[in-house]
């Protein structure tokens, strides 16, 4: 659906602000330099859209070729009321090279039928190559404490991907159940309240990082930027029908991307394996076999690596564990944490979700010191 009009404030601090790490230092003057940003639309006007080949192809012959140093950055956006997905291109250049970026836009909007290519040219105030030596130096400034942006997203639909709690239902072997009792009732108090318990990681929960890796950021941590993210679904419901203990590959990733794009960077990838019907028949949602061992599927390391290297803000799943049952080592928990990346588990409703276009709000309890803690999840669709 040709260029984006983008309509939200990215997380991401990295589109806002553009680093080019290099081996030396320097220093260009405003008047001289202007930052110029192209929104490249992935979508076919007549269905289909910009496959990551294609996109990469273009990238590496035209792009690539062109300029000695840019910035890509993937976004999600919407155009004719429609979300779309496009990739933000970042340069530095000197008014004399302005030519070459309207020819490269004009060659992507004929290349792939786009009515137009969206360029923002600004002023830019300052640049600079920053390399290790001047760690200590005055060019590096500490980190901002101000907030995060949030993103504006607007929807027709909510979603709850929460499962209800209560007595009966499923939980990690050797864990704390959900228990609830009642303290006061309306007869002999006048009105109703309640206590429960239950495990850090019972019902639909999510994982801070210092769940497996000490020294990481625990619960109450998390910051708002990881709380409201853009989301896709990959769904493995037909794998795992056949094979519970199906694990999602770096190919199941490549494959979805072949078809909706590169996954967005601060994104929530959620992996449907259909398990969620289970829920509410505890045994055939811990699925243990006689010799305890559970069976279900989950995340295959590798396809965790490759979900860190696309920066996504965390990952979701519809089983007790985003590692597959039989796991001995919990190998995709440890990769996911190591980066500072949030899990959640035990998620409910997935098959209402579409692939791309839903926004997540994650409700989690900031428990102080918590590694893990409930949270309400609800996605808005548009």
């Amino acid at each position: 659906m040709m260029w984006t009009k983008l309509t939200m404030k990215s997380l991401l601090y990295p589109i806002l602000i553009t680093l080019f790490i290099a081996s030396g230092c320097a220093t260009a003057k405003t008047s001289e330099l202007y930052r110029i940003r192209l929104y490249f639309g992935l979508s076919m006007p007549n269905g289909g859209g910009v496959s990551l080949k294609e996109w990469q192809a273009f990238e590496q012959q035209e792009i690539a070729k062109t300029f000695d140093g840019f910035n890509v950055v993937d976004s999600l956006g919407y155009y004719k009321g429609e979300p779309e997905r496009s990739k933000i291109l970042t340069l530095i250049l000197k008014p004399n090279e302005m030519p070459k970026v309207k020819q490269l836009a004009a060659s992507y909007a004929k290349q792939f039928h786009q009515d137009s290519v969206m360029m923002v040219k600004v002023t830019a105030d300052d640049w600079q190559f920053i390399s290790g030596d001047d760690l200590n130096s005055e060019l590096v400034t500490p980190p901002s404490t101000a907030k995060p942006n949030m993103q504006s997203f607007s929807a027709q639909q909510a979603i709850d991907l929460t499962h209800v709690l209560h007595n009966d239902m499923a939980f990690w072997p050797g864990g704390v159940p959900f228990k609830k009792e009642t303290l006061v009732t309306y007869e002999n108090g006048g009105y109703l309240l309640h206590k429960f318990e239950m495990g850090e990681n019972t019902g639909t929960h999510v994982d801070a990082p210092a769940h497996f890796i000490k020294g990481k950021l625990t619960i109450d941590q998390l910051p708002l930027s990881q709380l409201v993210l853009p989301t896709v679904v990959i769904d493995i419901t037909s794998k795992s029908t056949t094979n519970p203990d199906y694990q999602l590959t770096q190919q199941d990733i490549l494959d979805w991307e072949n078809q909706y794009g590169t996954l967005p960077s601060a994104s929530l990838v959620i992996l449907n394996t259909g398990w969620h019907t289970k829920f509410n028949t505890p045994k055939q949602y811990v699925n243990m076999d006689e010799s305890e061992v559970m069976h279900f599927p989950g995340f295959s390391a590798e396809a965790a690596s490759l979900l860190v290297e696309r920066h996504v803000a965390g990952i979701g799943i519809d089983t007790l564990s985003i590692d597959f049952g039989p796991s001995p080592d919990f190998a995709a928990h440890k990769v996911m944490l190591t980066a500072n990346k949030l899990q959640i588990e035990n998620m409910a409703n997935l098959d209402e979700l579409p692939a791309t276009g839903a926004t997540t709000v994650i409700g989690v309890l900031p428990v102080k010191g918590g590694s893990q803690a409930q949270a309400r999840i609800i996605s808005f669709v548009p």
